[in-house]
């Protein structure tokens, strides 16, 4: 797990993230779980973020960046 703070055009901003390696194999999902939609929903419309998400074969990548209040 990770987190940052970035100054840049947009303000200052927080990056948080985590990646999971050494499990099985990922391949993206056919369709959004809710737990997927929840996450971006709450990311986009409660902080005014945005999210990122990697299905790496070696594991999942998240990020979501949303603007510091």
């Amino acid at each position: 797990m990770f987190w940052q703070v970035e100054d840049g055009p947009q303000g200052r901003r927080i990056r948080l993230g985590w990646e999971e390696h050494g499990g099985p194999q990922v391949e993206p999902p056919t369709e959004k779980s809710f737990g997927t939609r929840l996450i971006e929903r709450a990311s986009t419309y409660e902080l005014g973020g945005e999210v990122e998400l990697d299905y790496a074969p070696d594991g999942l990548n998240f990020k979501v960046i949303f603007p510091v209040a």
